[in-house]
């Protein structure tokens, strides 16, 4: 019976994986403003939405509730709702690539990783490790 050669692929022969930006064509809002446009905004679209939630329904919801709790909490939930800002326009294929650098680079590396739960400074197991003076 002969035997079948296959090669394995090392690291250094594997392909590349390719990283592509997933865009949503059908967004409804594209330009999110940034927190450095909230100045610019108009006045009546920086003051906070009111939202009122209607409280539960006791037939369609099997939760157990203190007797009359629930009718003393029963006005409606409001609920104040700012405007949302863009804190950081970060691309997550930017994040993915400079991933993707440091893995090769530190495969390439000869230095070993340092690890942060190894013996430092030569200090015993166990009681020892908390005895500092």
């Amino acid at each position: 019976m002969a035997k079948s050669t296959t090669k394995r692929k090392t690291k250094s022969q594997a392909t590349r994986k390719s990283v592509e930006t997933l865009t949503h064509e059908d967004a409804t809002r594209k330009n999110i403003p940034t927190a450095e446009f909230q100045s610019v905004m108009p006045k009546e679209q920086q003051s906070p939405v009111r939202v009122a939630y209607e409280r539960r329904n006791r037939d369609l919801d099997p939760q157990l509730v203190w007797r009359g709790k629930d009718e003393q909490d029963w006005s409606d939930l409001v609920v104040h709702a700012p405007p949302l800002f863009i804190q950081e326009k970060v691309q997550p294929k930017v994040l993915i690539d400079d991933l993707l650098r440091r893995t090769e680079k530190q495969d390439r590396a000869d230095d070993p990783q340092l690890d942060m739960f190894a013996d430092f400074n030569g200090v015993p197991e166990g009681d020892a490790k908390t005895e500092f003076y």
